[in-house]
């Protein structure tokens, strides 16, 4: 048997210490022809080390000693004088050493990381939160009446200290028959066209136990998806409000007809998100035998315990909220009759999931409702803050537009504008940044605008021939037409530049190069023809204004002007 090699510590069966590599490298050293030299170059080395080491140390000591002696020797105010020089020194050094050491934190994203840390950023909001930030944003002028409403309403219910309970489900699931059926009287919108619940509707319930429940019908979800475009708007509106009732709720009921369509397990999905209690009811049970009914609510149990948020508490209830019937009978002439018979309702089961809801824990019932509440006026706030720093954001993008259109028409020295939209560039994308609270370098900036000038002389002929084409629309712009279209193109990149150093800020919460440029090239070309019309109209502006110009707008009307829709907002722009 051939004998096995070992090699190193290994082979002794103990455990390897240090780094494999300089081990295996110093054994190599050490075993070659020149080790023995280096061995005692080495040991020189170190006894020359510990030589100095004591030398120095023995010069510092007999130095200390002597001022010491000397300071001993000296007036008192002297030795506390010299002595808080050196404590003074000694602690400018360690806070100096420990600045260098320890990165600052900018004015942006750090000081967000710090916030959090503070705040904790997985910290559910609560009511000190929430007033907390309405004072953020009232700082930075941003609405904050949309959160007040949130708090007050709920201040509202908890003093009235009743249940509230909401009706989901699509549009004809039932939710009006089924709350008439347990509120029998109650005056409800019921009727054969889908969707006749236009507003919420709120009932007040009675329970067994004594209890005051108070029932929303909402509008069906899956009118947002009807494809009515005309509406679609209102509708939408119309669905957050019923979702954002069911945030202020304690408890939430979802109708449904047998299996839930993948529109129904995304809305259930939301519900099950606010962690309150559910009851899904299967309604029109009536249309099934008591065996079939019961394959439905096993199965619907099952799609329920695979959303994320499901908890045990959430219920599953076979309902009906009764009717009418049209059956033929045979009679004994053999004639054939149609009679209309009622079909009574079955919501006994509605009703017991209900108390069962009542019947726990009060105070979590109202903990979780708050919770929620609180959740969703923070978002409220946080939206109103988004939407402020974009409206301050489009200003911003407009004021540097306008003067990258000037600085271009004012240019009087040839290079003289691209020295003047430089600076303005790097400004631009400065402020945005500062606006975000992103920290940036001036070496980024230059990148990004380097990049995209690179991108910008791409797209450059496509942009001159469709600015020079609606030029033509302009009579008496020929004089000046080639400062224009300079200017107009300036006026085109800036606007591009800072909507997508915007929106890359927004998203991303830093300034990345690449995104930035792939929006800044999908855009620059996007509705060119009335972003130009309206810079043409400021160029010429400008030019009327430069001396010895005053004929370039001769003949130019200025008697029409109409809006030019650009980014969701208008601004005035002529067109003769």
């Amino acid at each position: 048997m051939a004998k096995k090699e070992t090699t190193g510590l290994h082979s002794c069966g103990t455990k390897p210490s240090g780094s494999p590599y300089f081990r295996k490298t110093a054994d190599v050293i050490f075993s070659s022809k020149h080790g023995s030299w280096l061995k005692t170059l080495l040991t020189l080395a170190v006894v020359l080390a510990v030589v100095l080491i004591l030398y120095f140390l023995l010069q510092a000591s007999e130095l200390a000693f002597a001022v010491w002696d000397r300071l001993q020797a000296a007036p008192e105010w002297l030795l506390w004088s010299y002595l808080g020089i050196v404590l003074t020194l000694l602690i400018g050094a360690g806070w100096l050493i420990w600045r260098i050491r320890t990165p600052r934190p900018d004015k942006g994203g750090d000081r967000k990381e710090t916030q959090e840390q503070e705040h904790g950023p997985n910290r559910p909001p609560d009511e000190a939160l929430i007033e907390e930030k309405i004072e953020e944003n009232i700082q930075a002028g941003a609405d904050v009446h949309a959160a007040k409403e949130e708090l007050e309403e709920l201040r509202t219910r908890r003093e009235a200290g009743e249940v509230h309970v909401t009706m989901f489900g699509d549009v004809s699931a039932g939710k009006s028959t089924l709350i008439a059926a347990l509120l029998p009287g109650a005056e409800v919108e019921t009727g054969p066209v889908g969707g006749t619940t236009r507003m919420m509707h709120r009932h007040s319930l009675t329970t067994p136990g004594g209890d005051t429940l108070i029932l929303t019908d909402l509008p069906g979800l899956n009118e947002a998806r009807s494809g009515d475009d005309e509406r679609a708007d209102e509708v939408a509106a119309r669905v957050r409000a019923a979702r954002e009732e069911a945030v202020r709720a304690h408890a939430v009921v979802y109708v449904c007809e047998g299996d839930l369509t993948r529109d129904q397990l995304g809305d259930l999905e939301v519900l099950t998100g606010l962690a309150k209690p559910l009851v899904l009811a299967a309604n029109k049970s009536d249309r099934y035998t008591d065996g079939d009914m019961e394959t439905v609510r096993e199965r619907l149990k099952e799609r329920l315990a695979t959303l994320p948020g499901s908890g045990p508490d959430a219920q599953v209830v076979a309902v009906s909220g009764g009717g009418e019937r049209e059956v033929f009978i045979l009679t004994p002439e053999g004639e054939e009759r149609r009679e209309i018979r009622p079909i009574p309702p079955k919501v006994e089961a509605l009703a017991q999931a209900l108390q069962r809801i009542v019947d726990r824990d009060p105070a979590l019932l109202d903990a979780l409702r708050d919770g929620a509440v609180f959740a969703l006026a923070s978002s409220k706030l946080d939206e109103a803050l988004i939407q402020r720093r974009r409206d301050k954001g489009n200003a911003l993008i407009d004021d540097y537009a306008h003067k990258a259109v000037l600085g271009a028409m004012a240019a009087v020295t040839p290079g003289l504008d691209l020295i003047v939209q430089g600076v303005l560039g790097a400004a631009l994308v400065r402020a945005l940044c500062k606006l975000h609270g992103v920290s940036v370098r001036t070496l980024e900036i230059e990148q990004l605008l380097k990049k995209t000038d690179m991108r910008a002389g791409k797209a450059i002929p496509l942009v001159l021939a469709v600015v020079g084409n609606v030029l033509k629309a302009f009579p008496g712009a020929g004089t000046v037409a080639g400062g224009v279209l300079h200017a107009v193109c300036y006026g085109l990149i800036f606007e591009t530049l800072g909507r997508a150093v915007a929106r890359t800020l927004e998203e991303r919460g830093n300034l990345e190069v690449n995104p930035v440029l792939r929006r800044f090239e999908e855009k620059l070309s996007d509705r060119i023809e009335a972003r130009s019309k309206y810079y043409i109209r400021m160029a010429l502006d400008a030019a009327m204004k430069r001396p010895g110009k005053e004929s370039a707008r001769e003949g130019t009307s200025t008697k029409e002007e109409r809006h030019v829709k650009d980014g969701g907002r208008k601004v005035s722009g002529g067109v003769p």
